[in-house]
């Protein structure tokens, strides 16, 4: 299981943990993907931009047959 995120916004998102800032968070530049991230069922990525709000798309993608 992996997840991408595509930032679809006009401004830098930052990726990371429940911690994650503009310091500390992987940038995701506008209009681009994110790198690929190797995710469990789990997993919670969030997302912080330096002001206002970010439109951000994620793509999972899997090879375990669920709910089949």
């Amino acid at each position: 299981r992996s997840v991408s995120l595509y930032n679809n916004s006009s401004q830098t998102v930052y990726i990371g943990g429940s911690d994650v800032t503009i310091t500390n968070g992987i940038p995701v530049p506008a209009g681009t993907w994110s790198p690929a991230i190797d995710a469990g069922p789990r997993l919670i990525v969030y997302g912080i931009v330096a002001s206002s709000t970010a439109n951000v798309r994620v793509m999972e993608v899997s090879n375990e047959n669920i709910g089949a």
